[in-house]
């Protein structure tokens, strides 16, 4: 590893951060190193993870349990996190939780209480903000993405020192997976504390624009300088928006929807809350908040 990987991971947490070139190797990494690689372990996830996330998860011998949300704030529904637990637990297996981010909220709490005997990774699609600590860095693994800052990237944040060691051990292990982040975007990472200066505030005021129309503004996006809104019709809203030429991209885009996974779990999927709301979150650039607003 260059000295420009080691100030990236030092700036940011010091001996507590991993540096990866990709969100999917560090999830995959922490998986590993949790074990997926000599025993078959349950990683309880929500419906609505990232495609990549359950890339990982497959590569990384995980065998995925996909849980329905809950509306109001898109995270795993509590009462089927404990249904699967119970039955994981009756079966005499330990899981790996894996939770995402929407909006860049943190894990809701209830959540964290639910899981707490359970080692967790957090999947924040975020850039590491300037001060880590409490919610942010909640469970076992916290994942964060660069590639906001430098294209390309992620950082895993752990609370003991020796296995981040091992962690860095895995990113580059058998697989032969180039997981160290290439110098040269280590090199433009290490400047992102100036990008906490200049992305700190949320858009929280901005998006009160919206308000008094029929579209709803759910806050802070999963990335900076992102903006999402609920809407009746997210796929007709999108195509309005780009034939602005604002790019527009649906919010949710649950797993039993892509064509090679659908059938990978069950012939018939339960998701009441996450079939809702698949069609109803359309997400655009902050830059075209004006455009936008003249649009809709």
């Amino acid at each position: 590893m260059g000295t420009s990987l080691e100030e990236l991971e030092q700036l940011v947490a010091g001996p507590y951060a991993c540096a990866t070139a990709s969100v999917q190797i560090a999830v995959q990494s922490c998986l590993e190193l949790l074990g997926t690689r000599v025993d078959v372990i349950p990683v309880v996830m929500p419906v609505t993870s990232a495609p990549d996330t359950l890339a990982a998860v497959l590569r990384a011998g995980g065998h995925p349990l996909l849980l329905d949300i809950e509306e109001e704030h898109l995270q795993m529904d509590p009462a089927q996190l404990k249904d699967a637990l119970e039955m994981l637990e009756e079966q005499k297996r330990v899981p790996v939780i894996l939770f995402n981010r929407p909006f860049r909220m943190p894990v809701r709490e209830e959540l964290l209480e639910i899981v707490a005997d359970y080692p967790s990774v957090s999947d924040a699609r975020v850039v590491p903000g300037e001060f880590l600590s409490g919610p942010d860095i909640a469970c076992t693994f916290n994942v964060f993405d660069l590639s906001t800052v430098c294209g390309a990237g992620a950082l895993t944040i752990h609370g003991f020192p020796e296995q981040v060691d091992q962690l860095k051990l895995v990113r580059s292990g058998p697989m032969g997976l180039d997981g160290a982040l290439p110098e040269m975007l280590a090199e433009e990472a290490v400047h992102v504390h100036s990008y906490w200066q200049i992305t700190r505030k949320h858009y929280w005021e901005e998006g009160e624009k919206f308000q008094g129309t029929e579209h709803h503004v759910m806050g802070p996006s999963t990335e900076p300088g992102v903006v999402w809104l609920k809407v009746d019709n997210a796929r007709r809203t999108a195509a309005t928006l780009k034939s602005y030429d604002i790019e527009a991209v649906i919010g949710l885009a649950p797993l039993y929807e892509i064509e090679e996974v659908k059938c990978r779990y069950q012939e018939e999927p339960e998701y009441p809350v996450t079939k809702a709301l698949e069609n109803s979150f359309v997400c655009f650039n902050y830059e075209d908040i004006e455009k936008a607003l003249k649009v809709l």
